[in-house]
């Protein structure tokens, strides 16, 4: 009898890889997230502190408080715009492993049911040998 061979297995190889490449992207876009969630909070952190600095003694430091002020503002605001994209790249590439996940189970599905079947088919085959045999056995008893 023949083993089970799965036909579309080097597909199922293909897609398990692809599922994991689009992990490993994944994972990589989720790190770039909390990068740049860790330096908006550092820069938010920065800013406040600047802030509670304005009461300087000195025309000059205000002037310069206020310019950096400025600055962490600016900053600030291009960090959160590098996180919004982030976050949504990260969401792009949550999508893209849904659907790689997916394509992946739809093929581990379909293995598993044309293995069920080739093994119910094996099943029929045995019964039907052992229903010939015991039919040969019967007519040799039968003819003495």
């Amino acid at each position: 009898m023949r083993g089970f061979q799965f036909t579309l297995d080097k597909l199922l190889r293909l897609r398990e890889a692809e599922k994991k490449q689009q992990q490993l992207k994944t994972a990589k876009a989720y790190t770039i997230v909390e990068q740049r969630t860790e330096q908006v909070a550092n820069l938010g952190t920065k800013r406040a502190e600047a802030l509670r600095m304005k009461d300087e003694p000195s025309v000059v430091s205000m002037q310069l408080n206020y310019r950096h002020r400025q600055y962490l503002t600016c900053v600030l605001k291009n960090a959160q715009d590098q996180l919004h994209q982030a976050k949504e790249e990260h969401a792009r590439q949550q999508e893209y492993l849904r659907e790689a996940t997916k394509d992946y189970k739809v093929l581990v599905l379909l293995r598993d049911r044309q293995k069920d079947m080739h093994r119910r088919a094996m099943q029929r085959r045995e019964q039907q040998m052992l229903d010939e045999f015991a039919s040969f056995a019967r007519v040799r008893q039968e003819r003495g």
